[in-house]
C-alpha cells in the first residue's frame, strides 16, 4: 500500500512540492535534449530531414504536426514512462528480490538499492526495444523497425534517454518531466531527423 501511495504521489506530483523549480526542470530538459542531439548528429544516426507531411499545405502540415505530437505523447512517451517508472509491480518485484536475496538490513543500503533498481529498469528499458522492433514490424507490416531498434547508435541514444528520464523522475519526484523529455526527443526525431523514414522503410 505504501508503494502504491508513493506511485500515486509521483503521478499527481504531490511529492514534488518541495522539488526543483519548474523553470530549472525545463532548462534541464532542454540541455539534456541538446546532448542527445549532439550525440545523434555526431554518430550519424540523426540526419536533418523533415517528415513528408510537413511539406504540403499549411492545413495538412498542421494536421501532421498535431497527429504525430498526440501519437508520440501517448506512445511511446507516456506508455513507456508509466510502464518502466510508475507501475509499482516491477518495483515490488525488485524490492523483494533485493530484500530476500541480497538481504539488506541497514538504512545505509537505501542509496545502493535505489541505484540497483534504476540500473535494472534501464537495462530492461533498453533491451526491450529490439524485441519491440520485431513485434511492431510484424504487426504493422512495415520494414525499418527491427533494423532501427537494433542499431547500436539508436540503442546508445536510448540508453542516454532512459538515463536522463530516470534522473528527472528521481530529481523531481514526479512522472511528468520524464514524459516530456521522452516525448520531445521522439517527436523531434520523427518530424525533423529522419525517424519516420527509417521506420517506414519497405
Amino acid at each position: 500500500m505504501q508503494l502504491l501511495n508513493m506511485s500515486m504521489d509521483r503521478l499527481t506530483c504531490i511529492a514534488s512540492d518541495n522539488g526543483p523549480e519548474p523553470l530549472h526542470v525545463f532548462v534541464t530538459i532542454l540541455v539534456l535534449g541538446g546532448t542527445l542531439l549532439i550525440g545523434g548528429r555526431a554518430s550519424g544516426f540523426l540526419q536533418p530531414e523533415r517528415i513528408h507531411g510537413l511539406q504540403g499545405s499549411k492545413a495538412h502540415a498542421l494536421w501532421c504536426l498535431l497527429s504525430v505530437s498526440a501519437r508520440v505523447l501517448l506512445f511511446p512517451s507516456l506508455a513507456e514512462e508509466v510502464a518502466w517508472r510508475f507501475l509499482p509491480l516491477l518495483t515490488i518485484f525488485i524490492q523483494l528480490f533485493w530484500r530476500f536475496l541480497l538481504l539488506p538490513s541497514a538504512s545505509e543500503h537505501s542509496i545502493l538499492r535505489h541505484f540497483f533498481i534504476q540500473a535494472l529498469v534501464l537495462v530492461g528499458y533498453v533491451l526491450s526495444h529490439p524485441l519491440c522492433g520485431i513485434l511492431l514490424e510484424k504487426a504493422l507490416k512495415q520494414g525499418g523497425y527491427t533494423e532501427t531498434f537494433s542499431d547500436s547508435r539508436f540503442l546508445l541514444l536510448t540508453t542516454l534517454l532512459g538515463t536522463y528520464c530516470a534522473f528527472l523522475y528521481c530529481w523531481t519526484g514526479c512522472l511528468w518531466p520524464s514524459v516530456v523529455m521522452h516525448w520531445l526527443s521522439v517527436w523531434a526525431w520523427l518530424l525533423f531527423f529522419g525517424g519516420e523514414r527509417r521506420l517506414r522503410r519497405r
